[in-house]
This record gives C-alpha cells, structure tokens and sequence, in this order.
C-alpha cells in the first residue's frame, strides 16, 4: 500500500502543448521560484507532516512539498525574512478540499503548490502552500482538482483574462487518472510567456527549453520508466531572459547536493521516483542563490571548462564570513594543493617541540622532483627539515613530500586533518602517484589555511616560518603586483599611498596540477593580507581562498581556476583600495595667502585655509627657501612656519620677497600662489620714499619747501613756513 501511494504521486500527466504570450516582467505569483536574491533555505526529505507543518514557527516558508507517503513529505523552504518575507503564507498539511477552501478564503490566501491525494472510499487530502493575496502579492488567480486533462486545457483555452499555470499535478482516485493545478492572471505585473508539457521526455524538455528560451517552475513525474522506457515528465516553464537556473533528472540526493554547490544555486521544485533498480531518484529544479562575487567565479568556469569538468572557488575572511562560495563542499583531487597539510602538521610537530626544523631527513631521491615517488635513489642524503619543507612547496618537490609523508605517517596526517576540521580531507595516495585519488575539498583548504593564520595551530613566529618555506609574495612582486596597479587606475592615490599600499600586503599558497587518464587537475590554496583604511587608520585584513578544476580534457582550460583564484584576491584589493581612497582626501587650499605691505619693525601674518584629511602638514617658503622658527632675516623672529598662518616679527628691508605655503598628508600635496611682502622704512627723512635716507631727500625737501608745495608742509599743520624746514632738519639729522 505503501509503495503505491508513493507510486500514485509520482506517476503523472500526460497532455497536449499550449501556447503562450510574450513576456513582459517577471511574475510576482511564484516569487520564491523567480527570486534570485540570496536566501537562507532548506529541504528535507522523508519528514512527517508535522515538522512540515512546524517550519513556519522555525521562521521558514515552505515553497514545495511533495508527499512522498503515508504522512511522509519531501519539502523546500525559504527563511521568511528579507526579500522574501511573506506575512499570511501557510503550509496546509492532510486537510480535506472543503476545509482548504474555507481557509483561503477566511484568511484571504491563494495557493502557490498543490498536492491532492487518494485517502481511500474516493476522498482525496491535500497539502499545499498559500500566501496572502495582499499587497505586492495580490494576483487573480484560480485552481482545479479532480479534474480531466481535457478541462485543464480547456480553462486554460477559455480564460478571460488569460491565465498561467504555476503548478500542475496528477493522483489517482479509484484508479483513475485525474488533476489539479494552480493558476495566476497572465495580466500585468504577472504576465509571462509560458508552456506546459505533459507525459513527454527529458530530452524533448531540454529542446522545448532551448526552442522557447524558458526556465522550468514546475515539473513531476509522469512514469517512473522501467528497463526499456526511461522515465516521462510533465512541466510548466515560462520565457527567462538572465535567470541563472538548472535541473537535473534521475540524480540522487547526494547528487544533488553536490550540484547545488557546484552551482550556488537552491532548490525551487523537487520530486522523487524510484529506479528500476528500486532506488530513490529526483527531478529537481534549482535557481540561482549566490552572491555577486561567487556568480564571477562560477562565469569564469562555465566560460572557461569543458561540459564535462568541474571547477570552483571559496573565499573566506579571516574570523569572518564566506564572501564567495563555489563548489566549497565538492570533493575533489587536489594533486599538491593537499601538500599544505604535510607542511602544516611539520610546523605543528616543531611548535609543539616534538620535531624541529633543524632536524635531519634523509631524502632518497633529490633529482627527480616530479616524479611518483620510488624506491631508486638519486643524490641521496640527509638535509633540514626546513629544507625539505622548502622544496615541497616551494618547488613542489614529490620525494621530498613522500619523505614528510613517510617521517609522520599517513593515518596521523588524516587524523591530523579530523582533528583541525578539515572533515573531507584523505591521503589515500602518495602525492605525484595519481591514483586512488586523495580527497581535498575547498572548505577543508581554507580551514587548514584559517587555522593557521588566526594562531589556532600555532603562534605568529611560527605561522611566519611557515609562510617564508611556501611560494610567497608581497604586493610590489609579480601578479600581486600588477593587479594592485590595475586597480588603483582612476583612484586618487598617490605614488607613496601606493607603495605603502602594497608594501603592506602579502599572500602564501600552494597550488598543484595532475594529469591522469586524459584529464587534468589543477588546483590552488593559499592566505593573503590587505590593508583596509578606515579614519586614516590601517587595519590588515586576511583572507584565505582556494580554487580547483578538476576532470578537464583539454590542459589549457584547467587554468580557469588560477583565474578564478585571483579574481576573488582582486575583488578584496578592489576594495581595500577604494577604502584608501575614500579615507584620504588630497588637501585643497581654499583661501590662498595675500599681498602685502609693512614697514621695518612692524609684523605680517601668511595665512592658508585648507580642506583635506588630517593630519596635515605645513611648510612655508620665502623666494622658495623653506622657513623655520627662530630668527629670520634682517633680526627678525619667524613663528608658526609649520602652522596655517607664519608671523614674522621686527620686520626688516630684508624680509621682502615672495611667500607661499604647501600643505601635505599622506594622500598628496597643495602649493599656494606666491604672495607678495613689499616692506619700506616708513622714516620721515626718506622724503622721495625711496627706502634710502640721504643727501637726495635733503635736496628734494628744498625743492618742495622753495616750491611751497604741500609735501613740503613737514609737520602737518597747513602751513609751509620755517617750522617745517627745522622740523625736517631735526629728523634728517638724527635719523629714524
């Protein structure tokens, strides 16, 4: 009874095509199917329709569920927050139609997924999703059950205003084949072209998908298929444009959770069906759930690798979150990316004082570095331990490996790998052998590569020693390097921001490559630091990222995950820098220095006022000599020559000249025009004014007092008489 009931879910539909309209905006009706914003979410299978029923308390919302047999279900759910909140949705688990009915109508919902099932004596239960048809998810929409496929077809043809089938499905009743689906007003902010496809085949699917430029919503099973028949399915898809999506036939569970990580992708729609073999299979639909960073690395292998490979990339922050996620939990060959583990446990043994870096480890083969490690010697002999780590992964020396691997033992590396988290991570080959193949897994690489950089293995001196024996760089060397520059194109920066930029950061890794049985493996794990500016303070992020290709046919492509690697450390330079940039302003000079006048022994200020990040720097210039506090010329005293304003007391003839500021930070420089300082003597007995008393003034007054000229009036009092002349005298005599 069991296995029938199973069977009459999964055994569905066989229709004719109908056409649809053009599209015109993404439908609101099966938002969770449409959305590709990433969420929490889950699925479960063989759950009780309890748990079903208690996932909306958990904070979920169910978006499929599949009875899979008596009181057991199969289910999809999104966490109800966010983007996709929905007040009002509700799982309906094992209720009759007369109460569903009731339900959505008291609580003003529509159904988004319908499953109808046989209870014996010709009754039928459901269980179904609904959100409330409020708001942003209002939608006129309807549903059928117990139906024929000929009136499906026919509500469809007759609908007015036009329909879309969002869920369709087929159970028996008394064993006859009948239906049920769900539908939304093709009108509006829901309008879509859309098809359906009944009792027809994978491989007419996969056409009908390409022919109409469509992603499936819904599929079931039709027929399970035998040994002769494969299985049948019937669909519901609708026109997409740049929807990342996928499905897959006839995989198991495990499978699938090994596609939905390859892919970053979640699962939209899911049914099971039994082989002929008895075993468990789905069809399952899945939707794009990745971030922007982990959708450039996955572009990179789909552009980048043939159908037949897999490729990947994680990147972690340091004690924080995963910024991109790419295949992080696949197994898979990581050829010598796995020698990190060896050397890890090597300076984990040394920090621990059981072994040192200083101890001696005989090397049968020191000429062969490449090779699958044998028992025929080449140069052989004893060097340090430290030497012997160099050479593994540095040069990625395989015999060098081998003696690592022979000094610890391969049951303590694998322990060793439980032990710090790196779950999936097995030795079961000697590294340059090829075969059986070690298992490695992103997450694992970058557990090991975080567990050494956040001091949770060993402490920083020696975390150091064990960057230096890798293949390291700083950020002025090699690819480090050119990437810093390209992205600093277009930034503010200077050359010294720059140069401090890259001189702060620095990446260890190891990568690896195999070629076995006509495909390659190629791969690479590594730790990198960037500095971030945050309020003209440096803060040194660290990240650690690891990439792999794994059963490439064609060798070039395989490079797809150096690519990919590097793509992720450009994402974190990209916007360490733009950090630098928006942390740092060049200082601007807003109100320059003016001109101007004085006389011997007055006093002049030069000031600036200036915008820009602090701490700013002040220098002060006469005729482009720099000036200091303390005496200035012509026994003059100069104060605040590294400040905004410089006075310059007891002014003397030598101080005239040009004055200008610069201003400095640690993102650039700004000059002040020159202002000019015109001094005089200001001394009564300068006459002509030519900043020189003498026999000339002397002359010049007599011309002016003969002349009766009112300069000649010396003293001021409107008169030009003899007191003038005298008064003059007396000045010109005793001087200024």
């Amino acid at each position: 009874m069991q296995r029938n009931v199973n069977r009459s879910r999964t055994f569905l539909l066989s229709l004719v095509a109908a056409g649809g309209l053009a599209p015109i905006s993404g439908a609101l009706a099966q938002d969770a199917n449409d959305m590709t914003t990433p969420t929490g979410w889950i699925w479960q299978l063989g759950i009780s329709g309890a748990t079903v029923a208690g996932l909306e308390a958990q904070g979920f919302r169910v978006t499929d569920v599949e009875r899979v047999g008596d009181g057991v279900y199969n289910a999809v759910s999104v966490v109800n927050s966010g983007a996709y909140a929905r007040t009002g949705s509700h799982v309906y688990v094992n209720v009759t139609p007369a109460s569903l009915s009731a339900s959505l109508t008291a609580n003003n919902q529509r159904l988004t997924d319908l499953e109808v099932f046989d209870v014996g004596g010709g009754q039928v239960h459901m269980t179904a999703t609904a959100v409330r048809n409020t708001g942003g998810d209002a939608a006129g929409w309807g549903w059928l059950h117990g139906v024929t496929a000929a009136q499906i077809n026919n509500w469809v043809a007759d609908a007015n205003p036009p329909i879309r089938i969002i869920d369709l499905d087929s159970y028996i009743v008394n064993g006859t084949r009948v239906y049920s689906a769900v539908s939304v007003n093709n009108t509006g902010a829901n309008q879509q072209g859309w098809w359906y496809y009944y009792n027809t085949s994978a491989e007419f699917i996969a056409q009908q998908l390409q022919t109409n430029h469509a992603r499936l919503v819904d599929i079931e099973v039709h027929d399970d298929g035998d040994f002769f028949n494969a299985p049948t399915y019937t669909c519901v898809m609708t026109a997409n444009t740049s929807t990342n999506w996928w499905w897959y036939h006839g995989v198991s569970a495990a499978q699938i959770s090994d596609l939905m990580d390859l892919k970053g992708a979640r699962v939209t729609d899911l049914e099971a069906y039994t082989d002929p073999f008895g075993q468990t299979k789905y069809v399952v639909v899945m939707i794009d759930n990745s971030n922007q960073l982990s959708r450039d690395v996955r572009q990179v292998f789909i552009d980048g690798l043939s159908p037949s490979a897999q490729g990947g990339g994680c990147m972690k922050e340091v004690g924080g979150s995963v910024l991109a996620s790419i295949g992080a939990e696949h197994v898979f060959e990581p050829a010598s990316m796995l020698k990190i583990l060896y050397a890890t446990y090597a300076i984990d043994r040394c920090a621990a004082s059981t072994d040192s870096v200083n101890n001696p480890v005989f090397i049968l083969d020191r000429c062969n570095n490449n090779e699958c490690p044998d028992a025929t010697g080449c140069d052989s002999g004893n060097e340090l331990l430290s030497a012997a780590i160099r050479e593994m992964m540095e040069q990625s020396d395989n015999n060098r490996t081998k003696a690592i691997h022979d000094r610890y033992g391969r049951g303590v590396l694998n322990a060793y790998a439980q032990a710090i988290g790196a779950a999936s991570t097995q030795v079961n080959h000697d590294i340059g052998c090829g075969l059986p193949a070690n298992h490695f897994t992103l997450r694992d690489s970058n557990t090991i590569y975080e567990k050494i950089a956040d001091g949770s293995l060993f402490n920083q001196s020696w975390q150091d020693t064990l960057y230096d024996l890798m293949y390291d760089m700083q950020g002025n060397q090699g690819t480090f390097n050119t990437v810093i520059n390209e992205e600093a194109v277009g930034l503010g920066l200077t050359p010294q921001e720059l140069a401090a930029f890259k001189a702060a950061c620095y990446l260890a890794f190891k990568g690896g490559g195999y070629g076995i049985a006509g495909v390659t493996h190629s791969t690479t794990g590594g730790w990198v630091t960037i500095p971030f500016k945050s309020g003209g303070v440096i803060q040194n992020r660290e990240y650690v990222v690891s990439t792999f290709v794994n059963n490439e046919p064609i060798a070039a492509n395989a490079g797809a995950q150096g690519t990919a690697w590097w793509l992720m450390v450009r994402d974190r330079i990209r916007a360490a820098l733009e950090s630098w940039d928006a942390a740092c302003s060049v200082p601007n000079i807003t109100l320059n220095p003016a001109d101007r006048t004085r006389c011997v022994g007055e006093v002049v200020t030069f000031g600036v006022a200036t915008q820009g990040t602090g701490p700013l720097t002040y220098s002060w210039y006469r005729n482009n000599v720099l000036l200091t506090n303390g005496p200035g010329p012509g026994g003059s005293t100069i104060a605040g020559a590294t400040s905004s304003a410089i006075v310059i007391s007891g002014l003397s003839m030598a101080n005239a000249g040009s004055y200008r500021a610069v201003v400095t930070n640690g993102c650039g420089t700004d000059n002040s025009p020159a202002a000019t300082l015109t001094m005089h003597t200001c001394c009564p007995a300068d006459f002509n004014g030519d900043d020189f008393v003498n026999s000339q003034d002397f002359f010049d007054f007599l011309n002016a007092f003969f002349a009766q000229q009112p300069t000649a009036d010396f003293n001021d009092d409107g008169f030009t008489n003899s007191q003038d002349f005298f008064d003059f005298l007396t000045v010109f005599f005793v001087g200024c």
